[in-house]
């Protein structure tokens, strides 16, 4: 699924002529927990991530989001890894801040579909949701940004959201380092997974 995502969205833009493709790679690092039938685990998680982007009008865009990793708690012998995809499309809104001098603000508000797969030991969770997807950023003139995003199933808040603060600096045309921080909460079945995780890595458009 992963792959064919990705191959679709880097040639949509090709077959389209259409206006602006982003792909951003990042390492994942997270001090995470796993909550299993009342047992407490917590650990580090290694991992990677892949998103891509691409603007169908100047206010509409199409997103793909791939994320997955693995890792040993304390106190277990069983590997935990996980794979998660999220697709959605969201309208975008933005103005000149009147707060911040030669800064942009922008808002954004979607939908999409979620589907996370995760094993503990010798056993499989998995399961899919339909979540909300907001968010509101800042662009200086120098194309440096910053954004808070959350996603969540609104039906189940109290299991399944998360938020990011991100950052992004320009270092060469077209091509940016970005940094991001998740907290995160997830209940996959009776597998509960919940950690902070931190991103760094790089951005190209196309």
């Amino acid at each position: 699924m992963r792959t064919i995502l990705i191959a679709f969205l880097m040639t949509l833009a090709t077959q389209v002529g259409a206006q602006q493709l982003t792909v951003a790679v990042s390492a994942l690092l997270s001090d995470a927990q796993v909550k299993l039938e009342n047992q407490n685990f917590a650990g580090q998680i290694d991992g990677v991530s892949v998103t891509t982007e691409y603007m169908l009008s100047p206010d509409w865009h199409l997103a793909y989001e791939h994320l997955s990793g693995s890792g040993n708690f304390n106190g277990t012998t069983s590997d935990f890894s996980f794979n998660q995809n999220l697709v959605y499309a969201y309208r975008e809104f933005s103005q000149d801040s009147t707060f911040f001098l030669n800064w942009k603000l922008g808002y954004k508000i979607g939908a999409g579909f979620y589907q996370k797969t995760s094993k503990f030991g010798t056993e499989t969770y998995s399961e899919t949701q339909l979540p909300l997807v907001l968010g509101a950023e800042i662009t200086n003139t120098s194309g440096v940004r910053i954004s808070f995003s959350g996603v969540g199933q609104l039906n189940n808040l109290n299991n399944n959201r998360s938020g990011s603060l991100s950052l992004s600096i320009p270092v060469m045309s077209n091509s940016s380092v970005i940094g991001r921080y998740t907290n995160h909460i997830s209940k996959v079945n009776g597998l509960q997974h919940c950690g902070s995780d931190y991103f760094m890595g790089f951005s190209v458009q196309f």
